[in-house]
């Protein structure tokens, strides 16, 4: 099994969850609070790869874990591509919030780390890793 289907396989069981978030309204800030817990969501739109064979929804979501239990909650950041089937997704994990991205224009995926923005596209399938600069790969 090669790397891109084993974050296919990885991501498989979350497809449910996110689906949710796919719908006409781009760029709508969803928040899921619980007791300790807090997941900001954000679907960005429909991102087709420039072979014009697939697209797939992009969605972002900062989840923050460990409020009022810890004195330092944790933050996780990660991206997810979910395919127009919706039988196949794959999530990238990332650092900081700041490096999620923040809209889609023109078939273009944007991101904004450090104030510089970077656009970035696909072609063909989806990579085992994201990779964008000035954040690395993930």
């Amino acid at each position: 099994m090669g790397d891109v289907e084993l974050k296919y396989n990885e991501s498989k069981n979350r497809i449910a969850f996110y689906k949710k978030f796919v719908d006409k309204k781009t760029n709508t800030l969803r928040i899921i609070k619980g007791k300790h817990f807090k997941e900001d969501i954000v679907y960005l739109g429909k991102l087709e790869d420039l072979t014009k064979n697939q697209s797939f929804h992009v969605i972002r979501k900062f989840s923050v874990m460990g409020i009022g239990l810890m004195l330092s909650p944790r933050g996780h950041s990660e991206i997810a591509f979910l395919n127009e089937k919706f039988d196949k997704m794959i999530i990238y994990d990332l650092t900081m919030p700041y490096e999620l991205p923040k809209y889609i224009k023109d078939n273009v995926l944007y991101f904004k780390p450090e104030g510089d923005l970077i656009g970035i596209s696909i072609s063909g399938r989806l990579p085992p890793f994201l990779c964008v600069p000035k954040i690395g790969c993930n």
